[in-house]
């Protein structure tokens, strides 16, 4: 009944809700999710949402093809066939997986070929917005609440309102 409820939910127009899905779906680390996670994510029709969940999805995977697919993701990377946006979650998801030598070999040499402005252009792009607003509000050792807001959202106005940062070049964060 799980399962035929998990694939009715990934057919839904929202993306949102099909990333939440893969998401929770995620947290259990069920390996019958791999091949679900790896269709999204080499769907070139899938949201960029949606490919951040089946990564993240992988990552929590302990699963030697779960692995195999991150390393692709990776060599792609390095060969510049990722679109921006995605890269900084395929190298979140491949940092998830510390406990693979091979992926953190990998990791490494990629991040060593960047140069700073590169990764900087990497921050600028991607991320998952509702994620990066818990952060903002929730996260204990960066607590950007207590000096900033966005918009008339909570916060204080010790720091810069935050509403436009986004619209700011990648070096204004620096």
């Amino acid at each position: 009944a799980l399962e035929s409820a998990r694939a009715s939910l990934l057919k839904d127009p929202n993306v949102e809700l099909r990333a939440a899905v893969l998401r929770m779906a995620s947290v259990t680390g069920d390996a019958s999710l791999l091949p679900t996670l790896k269709a999204r994510l080499n769907n070139t029709k899938s949201a960029r949402v949606v490919k951040q969940a089946a990564l993240a999805g992988l990552a929590k995977l302990n699963l030697r093809e779960a692995d195999a697919e991150l390393a692709h993701w990776l060599d792609r990377l390095g060969k510049g066939q990722v679109e921006l946006g995605l890269a900084l979650d395929v190298q979140e998801a491949a940092e998830a997986r510390n406990d693979n030598p091979k992926l953190t070999q990998a990791l490494a040499a990629y991040k060593t070929s960047q140069t700073p402005r590169q990764h900087l252009d990497l921050l600028s792009l991607g991320g998952d917005a509702h994620r990066g607003g818990g952060l903002f509000v929730n996260h204990l050792a960066a607590a950007c609440i207590r000096c900033h807001r966005v918009a008339r959202g909570p916060g204080t106005t010790v720091g810069p309102n935050l509403m436009r940062i986004g619209n700011r070049p990648p070096h204004y964060l620096t």
